[in-house]
């Protein structure tokens, strides 16, 4: 007998609070009502592609875990397009604003810009050529890692590793200045 969505979300619809909670969406934030439609919606995406039919009680347990963790990281990766989609508009607002009135540009974008424009002459004769490229994409043009990786045609695996580089080079960039000054 074929069970209905209700009757089959019923008994884990508890992983949708609990992932909330864990993500500190807690109810008295003010899209908690659309995250947990969101996560009620993910949780039926997932259990449509499996049968619900275990053969011990420590099966069932286990899959309560792996979908647990099936919901968590889709729920974070809704989290981070809803945060990506809020600060390209935020950028896009900003790029107008400045464009119609120069004047307007924040004090937090000028330092910045400022900071940049000092990494880009410290470090930059000490970046690989993809190291660049990845500095250039972000802090230029406000590229995420997946727009990055498209564009070079490489994996987000391989941009998370200029990512990574760049960051360790710039450690020891700054920290062995900062020691030889002191």
């Amino acid at each position: 007998m074929k069970q209905s969505n209700e009757e089959r979300i019923n008994p884990y619809i508890g992983i949708v609070y609990g992932v909330l909670k864990q993500l500190h969406i807690a109810p008295n934030h003010v899209d908690y009502e659309d995250w947990v439609q969101t996560g009620l919606l993910i949780l039926c995406e997932c259990l449509e592609k499996v049968s619900l039919d275990f053969e011990t009680e420590e099966r069932a347990y286990h899959f309560r875990g792996i979908l647990f963790r099936l919901v968590k990281s889709r729920m974070i990766d809704r989290i981070r397009q809803q945060q990506r989609q809020t600060r390209h508009q935020a950028v896009e607002d900003s790029q107008l604003q400045t464009a119609v009135d120069p004047s307007t540009q924040t004090e937090e974008a000028l330092v910045e810009e400022v900071d940049y424009t000092l990494y880009k002459q410290t470090i930059w004769p000490h970046l690989s050529q993809r190291e660049r490229a990845y500095l250039i994409a972000t802090m230029e043009k406000g590229w995420t890692i997946p727009e990055i990786a498209s564009y070079y045609h490489v994996s987000r695996h391989a941009v998370y590793k200029w990512r990574n580089q760049l960051a360790l080079k710039s450690l020891r960039y700054f920290f062995n200045d900062h020691r030889d000054h002191h």
